[in-house]
C-alpha cells in the first residue's frame, strides 16, 4: 500500500511539475518570442511609444477607422472583434503597463456598448498576460473560470484553439501573421441585406461604465475622448441622447444615409470608412 501511495504521489508531482513547465514555456513563447499574432502581442513590440491618436473599440473601430488617412500623424487602431467596454478598460491598463500613450485616446461608444458579456473573440488575446496584476484582476472580476488563474497551463488548454501546438510552432518559427494590426477594410458585399439599425435601451452603456473609463484615463494621465461611428439609418437614437450629451460624445451615427457606404447595418465598407475617418480627423484636430 505504501508503494502504491508513493507511486500515485510521484505521478501527481510529475503532472503538476509538467503543467508548471508547460505554462512557463507557452507564456515565454507567446509573450517574449516570435512575431506578434494579435494586437495585444503587437503592443509588446511598441513599448514606450507616443502617438497622436489611439483608437479603441470593437469591430466598428477595426473596420471603420482608417488610420492611413492620418498621413501626418502617428495613429494606432486597436479595434478588436467583439471588444466590450470591460476589455477596453483592460486595454488602457495594458497601454499603461507598456508605457504607451497618445495625445488623445479615442474610444468608440455605441448602442451595444452596454452589453456586459465578455467576448472570447478578443479576451483570448490577454490570456498569456495573466501574470500581470491588472489582467488577473480583470479575469477575477468578470466571473471567468478560476481554474484559468489558479491551475497552471489551464488557460492554454481552455483556449487551445488559439494557443495550440500549431500556433506555438508558428510563434517559434517567427511566422508573420496575415492579420492587420490596424485598420481592416471591408469591401461592399451585395449579398448582405442592409436594414436600419435599431437602438435598444438595455444595450445602451451606463454612466458608470463610461465614468470608469474616464477615471482610468485620469489615473494613467490619458486624455479620453468618446465617439460613435456611423450606423445605417439608425432608429430610436433618442435613447442614446442622454449619455451622448452628458459625455460630449462625437456622434456620427446618422452621418450616412446611403447604403453604398456600408458593409452591413453597423459596419462601414472601405469607401465609407475612408470618408468617415476624414471627417473624424477634422473634428478631433479642431478639439485638440
Amino acid at each position: 500500500m505504501q508503494k502504491f501511495t508513493f507511486y500515485i504521489l510521484k505521478i501527481v508531482v510529475t503532472v503538476v511539475t509538467l503543467l508548471f513547465v508547460l505554462d512557463a514555456f507557452y507564456t515565454f513563447i507567446h509573450v517574449k518570442k516570435g512575431e506578434p499574432r494579435n494586437k495585444v502581442q503587437y503592443l509588446q513590440t511598441i513599448k514606450n511609444k507616443q502617438f497622436d491618436y489611439i483608437f479603441l473599440g470593437s469591430s466598428r473601430v477595426l473596420n471603420g477607422v482608417d488610420e492611413t488617412v492620418f498621413s501626418d500623424k502617428k495613429v494606432l487602431n486597436l479595434g478588436m472583434l467583439g471588444q466590450t467596454l470591460n476589455e477596453t478598460k483592460l486595454m488602457l491598463d495594458i497601454l499603461n503597463e507598456y508605457n504607451i500613450n497618445a495625445n488623445t485616446i479615442c474610444i468608440q461608444i455605441d448602442g451595444d456598448s452596454g452589453v456586459q458579456k465578455e467576448s472570447t473573440l478578443s479576451t483570448y488575446a490577454f490570456v498569456p498576460l495573466l501574470d500581470i496584476d491588472k489582467v488577473k484582476t480583470h479575469f477575477k472580476n468578470n466571473n471567468y473560470d478560476e481554474t484559468l488563474i489558479n491551475i497552471p497551463f489551464a488557460r492554454y488548454m481552455n483556449y487551445g484553439h488559439k494557443f495550440g501546438l500549431r500556433e506555438l510552432c508558428i510563434k517559434i518559427l517567427k511566422k508573420q501573421s496575415a492579420l492587420s494590426f490596424g485598420f481592416s477594410p471591408l469591401q461592399k458585399n451585395d449579398k448582405i441585406t442592409i436594414q436600419p439599425y435599431i437602438f435598444k435601451e438595455e444595450n445602451i452603456p451606463s454612466k458608470e461604465q463610461l465614468q470608469t473609463l474616464i477615471e482610468t484615463g485620469n489615473t494613467y494621465n490619458m486624455k479620453i475622448r468618446f465617439f460613435t461611428a456611423p450606423y445605417y439609418q439608425a432608429k430610436n437614437s433618442k435613447l442614446f441622447d442622454k449619455i451622448k450629451n452628458e459625455f460630449n460624445i462625437l456622434y456620427y451615427g446618422n452621418m450616412f444615409t446611403d447604403k453604398n457606404y456600408f458593409y452591413d447595418p453597423i459596419h462601414l465598407n472601405s469607401e465609407g470608412s475612408n470618408k468617415f475617418t476624414k471627417t473624424l480627423i477634422q473634428e478631433l484636430d479642431a478639439n485638440n
